[in-house]
């Protein structure tokens, strides 16, 4: 049995998708973060070039890592 292809999507429809995933994508990030904090993980990411973590008390921190491959706080970063 062939299966008839499907019929191609307007731009507005492409757009549309698009905005549906890129809202689902952001639905699953923040309940992947939140699962991980509350398994008492700190979260680490970069923002603006500055790397960051958030730590499941709350607390948010820039850092560098050092050479010897440990983590040196900078300073706290403001509460979103």
């Amino acid at each position: 049995m062939r299966i008839p292809p499907r019929p191609l999507l307007t731009t507005e429809e492409q757009l549309l998708d698009g905005a549906a995933l890129t809202q689902a994508f952001g639905i699953a990030v923040e309940q992947a973060i939140a699962h991980h904090l509350q398994a008492n993980r700190p979260v680490f990411y970069s923002a603006n070039g500055q790397l960051c973590m958030h730590q499941p008390n709350g607390n948010r921190l820039a850092y560098q890592r050092n050479a010897d491959g440990t983590r040196e706080i900078l300073y706290r970063l403001p509460s979103p």
